[in-house]
């Protein structure tokens, strides 16, 4: 049997569900976001209702059919109709194991009919519910009598994670398990919006996420796809903000391969090792730790406090670490460079410095240069990333961190809007106030990544369109021209410029 053959067999055959009693729920409905899959294509992402189904006295997942629908006709073209009371089904030919009754008892309490081809097949139980994210009542039916009949009476392979739906052949070990793309109408506040996204599992073997500097240098730019080719990537996004109009230079953090390459958030997305995802608004703080810093007596243990990371601005007072993504040499002429390689001072020079591959240079304004001669060829020295929480001042453990992308304002925190640009530092209008191409990524309450366009928003309403989404943590990217999303070699929206950094997610 073909697998379009098959579908409509399956359809034909789950609308003939017995399920006489109405459905009561005790206690509050969870809503958790679910997906379902055909062949590893996510068809839909609709909200589901969780809660017990006195039919079988233990808890179940319920689906919006409208979602169905969609997902079902957009993808096999399967044709069906919903009129309140019945869902009808309009199949090319009945399943040979497809039995109409004679007759259909009256619908009872909470209950609905399915019909196939105008003949009444049976009554199931059903809820009406509000649809978190268009805000309309919808009716919901369960996933496992479904499941029931795919795998037992028709032999069609489904599987339920208790995130994942997936209907037909589930590939093993393939990429398409674990990142899949998307799109869902979403409230904005002010009317409706479509948002294309693509959702990763990053605790998934295989599944890397990072952060891709255009020619792993500072100062340059070129395509998404681009970026995502250097990085064999099957998704990216764009990434944080940059000087788009002068010198490319990124405007937000950038941990890359465990290791901070850039500085400012304000709002930060944490990947771990272990594919743990956190969002947190923070502020950094680079420390240049000279000598060993761990040995108690140490004659030679120093500590200076850096400016920047990769961010020299001249002044005759500043200190910066310079790492090889900002060039292969300091290119400043009057400044002092202390040039570490594999965690040991070899050099200290003055004017143009070449850049170690395996180190760092710290970068001495003419006013500092005399803190050169407080160090010795052969010292030990590092440089260290101090996170702490924006408001609070309290550390922010980053051991753990794999990478790391920043930017702002942070849209949603708890499942709850707690926008607030201004204690960011993000509160120009020209950012906030346009209605126009936005980026954001999220966190689902799966643990999941979301990244995410939108085509016609402002701030405000990006940050409605997180929460409708049911995301746990989001936050803006950097939008407009540099909105764009990437996937599987294709675009679901072609950025209009160039870019200076990407985030990527690679299977390996």
């Amino acid at each position: 049997m073909n697998p379009r053959t098959a579908a409509l067999s399956f359809l034909a055959t789950t609308l003939c569900m017995a399920l006489l009693n109405p459905v009561s729920f005790a206690g509050s409905l969870s809503i958790p976001k679910k997906n379902i899959f055909y062949h590893n294509q996510l068809l839909s992402s609709p909200d589901g209702l969780v809660a017990n189904d006195p039919s079988t006295g233990q808890e179940t997942t319920f689906v919006p059919i409208a979602y169905v629908m969609y997902a079902l006709k957009n993808s096999l073209g399967i044709q069906s109709g919903w009129d309140g009371t019945t869902w009808n089904f309009t199949l090319p030919s009945a399943s040979s194991k497809l039995k109409v009754p004679q007759s259909v008892p009256p619908l009872a309490n909470a209950q609905r009919r399915i019909a196939v081809n105008g003949n009444a097949i049976e009554n199931v139980p059903s809820v009406v519910a509000v649809d978190p994210s268009s805000g309309k009542d919808t009716t919901y039916m369960p996933i496992w009598y479904v499941m029931q009949l795919l795998q037992n009476d028709l032999g069609i392979p489904s599987t339920w994670t208790g995130t994942n739906w997936y209907l037909g052949e589930k590939s093993s070990g393939s990429w398409q398990e674990y990142i899949a793309k998307g799109s869902m109408t979403v409230q904005d506040g002010q009317g409706t919006q479509t948002v294309t996204f693509v959702r990763v599992n990053p605790r998934a073997p295989g599944v890397s996420i990072e952060p891709v500097v255009a020619g792993n240098r500072f100062g340059s730019s070129t395509s998404l796809s681009s970026l995502a080719q250097s990085a064999q990537a099957v998704a990216a996004i764009n990434g944080t903000f940059f000087n788009a109009g002068s010198n490319q230079q990124p405007q937000g953090a950038l941990l890359i391969h465990g290791q901070f390459q850039h500085l400012w958030g304000p709002t930060l997305l944490m990947i771990g090792k272990d594919g743990s995802l956190s969002m947190q608004r923070v502020e950094e703080s680079v420390q240049i730790q000279l000598g060993n810093a761990h040995a108690q007596g140490a004659t030679d243990n120093q500590v200076w406090s850096a400016w920047g990371l990769n961010t020299w601005q001249g002044h005759s007072d500043e200190i910066d670490v310079l790492t090889p993504y900002y060039g292969a040499s300091t290119n400043i002429p009057n400044g002092t460079s202390v040039v570490v390689e594999n965690g040991v001072i070899t050099g200290i020079h003055s004017g143009n410095t070449p850049i170690p591959k395996d180190g760092f240079v710290v970068e001495l304004g003419s006013a500092d240069a005399s803190l050169a001669s407080q160090v010795t060829i052969g010292q030990q020295a590092q440089f260290q990333v101090n996170v702490t929480t924006l408001t609070g001042n309290q550390p922010v453990d980053i051991s753990n961190t794999q990478a790391a992308i920043g930017a702002g304002p942070m849209l949603v925190d708890g499942g709850s809007i707690v926008l607030n640009p201004s204690l960011e530092g993000l509160n120009a209008p020209s950012l906030l106030d346009p209605v126009t191409r936005r980026s954001f990524l999220g966190i689902d309450s799966s643990g999941d990544l979301v990244m995410a366009t939108v085509r016609d928003a402002n701030m405000e309403e990006l940050a409605q369109i997180a929460r409708n989404m049911h995301l746990e943590e989001a936050m803006n990217l950097d939008g407009g021209s540099s909105s764009g999303l990437y996937f599987d070699g294709q675009y679901l929206l072609s950025p209009e410029r160039n870019l200076a950094d990407a985030l990527t997610v690679s299977f390996h």
